[in-house]
């Protein structure tokens, strides 16, 4: 969800989290959740 509009210049950084994750078995994959922060200049 982004609350404000982004600026058209400067430099975009990112944090990325695995926050849970969940083995559904043999053959049936995994379930990540992740979170993801993006603050800008003023660290909001």
């Amino acid at each position: 969800m982004i609350h404000r509009p982004l600026p058209q210049d400067g430099e975009l950084i990112a944090d990325a989290r695995v926050i849970e994750a969940y083995d559904k078995g043999a053959d049936k994959g995994a379930l990540i959740y992740t979170k993801n922060d993006r603050p800008d200049d003023n660290g909001r």
